[in-house]
C-alpha cells in the first residue's frame, strides 16, 4: 500500500514494518517509529527505523518541516537575513 503522507499534519506517533533493500538488493525486514509534533513555527519528524536482520543497523532521521500557511512569511524572514 502507497505512504501518504497526510500524518504529517496530525500530531502523533505512528509504528511501521516492512522490507528493506540493501545494495544488493537483499530482502532485510525492518521495524521504525516515527514521531510527528507541531511546535509554532516548524513542524518537526522525527524516525527511527532498525534493521531485523545481518547488521541490525540503526537509522535515525529528524526533519524540519515548514508548514504551508507559514511559508511565505518564514521565506521573507530568511530572505531579509
Amino acid at each position: 500500500m502507497p505512504l501518504r503522507h497526510t500524518f504529517l499534519f496530525q500530531e502523533g506517533s505512528w509504528t511501521a514494518e516492512g522490507v528493506y533493500f540493501d545494495e544488493n538488493w537483499n530482502k532485510i525486514p525492518v521495524e521504525g517509529k516515527l514521531i510527528i509534533t507541531h511546535a509554532e513555527v516548524f513542524w518537526f519528524c522525527d524516525s527511527q527505523l532498525k534493521l531485523l536482520q545481518g547488521s541490525k543497523k540503526d537509522f535515525h532521521f529528524s526533519y524540519e518541516i515548514i508548514p504551508f500557511e507559514k511559508y511565505d512569511g518564514i521565506r521573507k524572514k530568511l530572505e531579509d537575513m
